[in-house]
């Protein structure tokens, strides 16, 4: 059950749409603690202050409107960081967010006759959430139509075709938004209008206990719950008594939301006893002074809870558990009121011990509801940190290499995931971390015309030691997020090159090796073919035998779309030990790289260069061109091309080059042969 639930939250939590509503979240955080501050200081004064006065004044004014910011900077991030993890230009995206969040109906500044011009109340507006998806969606399969393109000419700069091409695409984006709109609006509200009024002619217990299902749910979606659950459902039923002086409002504020929602000191509390995970702790200590209060929107989007697969359940759960308790407990008389009234940021205990007038059940029942929550969110905390050392290496990695918090790891194997302890691999990453990625080019001599047309990618790294090592498989890392970050530099070093390549008339194709949890990323793989499609690289895929013998459905259907978008699949390491012949039926494979064990067995034994010899005649005969990597001498050059080889690389030939010198070495290569 754990590693199931593990295995889900990996599939949510390497989604780039995910990954990139944490990143606009998190880059949210400053503007988020201000305004906490702030409502936490306009609340105080409200409290021991009666006097108006100017500065007063202008407090309670910042506060009224502070949270109507917060959705158009959270349109404003989430489509900032879509357009940049899809590679599609911000500006335009940002600016078609914003028409379209206006051409709905949410007024951006509301003008008061007696007032100057300020920003509306559009603190819970849910379109704020779902416009970048929307917009990033249609804008990214729009952009896929060539015929939409209005300037094809390279006459002009890049960036300026760039952008005009955007106009159509941009037009049809917002026009199909709009329909969209107007044709779902009112199906929503037929589907809905039933649903609503069978909820408020149900019994007070099972709103309350439906309020806190859904208002919990809508923070998970990045939703204000509370007041988005106000603005659908009439909220007179909080004042609902289930005990002498005690509502139904009570018992939410003073046992469900201490600390803010989601029961936020349970939360708190858990994460500080049982994570290890430096940013978790962080984000709860930096949360203490507001939850103190019962204001726990810190948490909610920095930890983040949005989108966060790992505690959506005991989020939600908490608040269900402790409401149900404090109905119970109501009933049977446990907790007692006295006539009663104070703020909501009251804190916790105080709270109770004045409500109840000192007591001591009733303030024991909060202290009991805290620590039950503490015990709900603990095997949670504890499940997700398996994975945070591995989120927070990989996003300290993407900063270093500047290409932003894409980390994924999506594992759907029957290799279940687990925590990595192995003093190598603990080393490979310090390594990673501390050194500098280095991309090489083995040339790849051609058999027959000896010429040089394809590069082997090689990925390599500069130690601080100073030593070079190299990294063409990350797969015993084990940790696919550090993985995805890697392999995402080394695509965008690939299109660097590759420019740099094309103004020099020069095209080669480069062999790229995915591992089997890399061809799962369809995301990755999605790139790539986009990559290729727009001219960007020319690349063959290289896989392992076990890619191709694999059940994994995401791992055939990328393979699948690889081949209808025309790219070659080379098998690497076909050998005698290992390769079952029943591999070469694969109808995917193009090129077949032999194993080194063929030239280490061959030099001296004849019959290991007869079985060599007759496998590249089958190859042939089967329609695939045959490789092998280890020419390191003369001798093997003499097999190789006794074996009839197609495709030859090797230190014989070159070590890896970087791209500037590979071209040349090619240039001079051709020249003389």
């Amino acid at each position: 059950m754990r590693n199931s639930y593990i295995s889900l939250s990996q599939k949510l939590t390497s989604n780039i749409y995910i990954l990139s509503i944490r990143e606009a979240f998190i880059a949210l955080i400053p503007y988020l603690i201000i305004s906490s501050a702030i409502t936490l200081l306009s609340a105080l004064l409200k409290i021991f202050t009666t006097a108006s006065t100017y500065l007063f004044d202008i407090i309670f004014t910042i506060d009224a409107h502070i949270y109507s910011l917060f959705p158009l900077l959270t349109l404003i991030s989430i489509t900032y960081f879509l357009a940049k993890n899809f590679h599609i230009s911000r500006i335009p995206c940002i600016a078609l967010s914003l028409i379209g969040f206006i051409a709905l109906g949410n007024n951006i500044l509301i003008h008061d006759p007696n007032q100057a011009h300020y920003i509306g109340q559009l603190s819970f507006n849910p379109s704020a959430i779902i416009l970048p998806f929307a917009t990033i969606i249609i804008m990214k399969s729009l952009l896929k139509f060539k015929p939409l393109q209005i300037i094809q000419s390279t006459s002009i700069s890049a960036h300026l075709r760039h952008h005009i091409n955007l106009i159509i695409p941009f037009s049809l984006t917002l026009t199909t938004i709009l329909l969209l709109s107007y044709i779902l609006s009112p199906a929503a509200a037929f589907i809905f209008s039933p649903m609503l009024e069978l909820l408020t002619n149900s019994s007070v217990y099972m709103q309350t206990e439906v309020r806190i299902f859904f208002t919990h749910l809508f923070w998970f979606f990045g939703i204000h719950g509370d007041n988005t659950y106000n603005l659908l459902v009439d909220s007179l039923f909080l004042m609902h008594k289930v005990a002498p002086n005690i509502h139904i409002g009570d018992l939410i504020n003073f046992f469900v939301l201490t600390g803010g929602s989601g029961s936020g000191w349970s939360l708190i509390i858990a994460i500080l006893l049982f994570s290890k995970d430096s940013h978790s702790r962080q984000i709860s200590k930096l949360s203490l002074p507001f939850a103190f209060f019962n204001i726990n929107e810190l948490m909610i989007f920095g930890l983040p809870i949005v989108f966060n697969p790992y505690l959506i359940i005991p989020f939600i759960a908490v608040p269900i558990t402790t409401v149900t308790c404090s109905l119970f407990a109501a009933n049977l008389g446990i907790i007692e009121f006295i006539p009663h009234s104070m703020s909501w940021i009251t804190p916790p205990i105080i709270n109770t011990f004045i409500a109840s007038n000192g007591d001591i059940s009733t303030i024991f029942f909060q202290i009991c509801m805290i620590a039950l929550g503490v015990f709900i969110y603990a095997p949670f905390i504890k499940i997700s940190h398996l994975y945070n050392d591995d989120r927070e290496i990989a996003e300290t990695l993407a900063t270093k290499l500047s290409i932003g918090d894409i980390s994924s790891n999506t594992i759907t194997d029957d290799t279940q995931p687990k925590q990595q302890t192995a003093a190598n691999n603990s080393n490979l990453i310090e390594d990673i971390l501390t050194g500098d990625l280095l991309l090489r080019y083995n040339p790849i001599v051609n058999g027959h015309d000896n010429k040089i047309t394809e590069f082997s990618a090689q990925l390599l790294l500069l130690r601080s030691d100073g030593k070079i090592i190299s990294l063409d498989s990350l797969e015993t890392l084990d940790r696919t997020n550090i993985c995805i970050v890697i392999y995402t530099w080394t695509l965008n070093r690939l299109e660097q090159d590759f420019e740099l390549w094309q103004a020099q008339n020069f095209s080669p194709k480069i062999h790229l090796y995915l591992d089997s949890k890399m061809l799962q990323q369809n995301d990755l793989i999605d790139r790539i073919i986009t990559a290729q499609k727009n001219k960007k690289i020319n690349i063959c895929i290289e896989i392992n035998e076990k890619s191709i013998k694999s059940k994994i459905k995401s791992i055939n259907n990328n393979l699948n779309n690889l081949k209808k978008n025309s790219f070659e699949i080379c098998l690497i390491e076909f050998s005698s030990k290992h390769t079952y012949m029943d591999t070469l039926l694969f109808q995917e494979i193009d090129n077949i790289i032999f194993d080194k064990e063929f030239f280490t067995d061959s030099s001296h034994n004849r019959i290991s260069e007869a079985l060599l010899y007759q496998l590249c005649q089958l190859c042939n005969n089967m329609g695939f061109r045959s490789h092998i990597n280890n020419i390191n001498c003369k001798e093997d050059l003499d097999l190789a091309k006794r074996c009839d080889i197609d495709c030859m690389r090797g230190s014989y030939f070159s070590q890896a080059l970087p791209s500037r010198e590979a071209y040349k070495f090619c240039s001079n290569w051709n020249e003389k042969n």
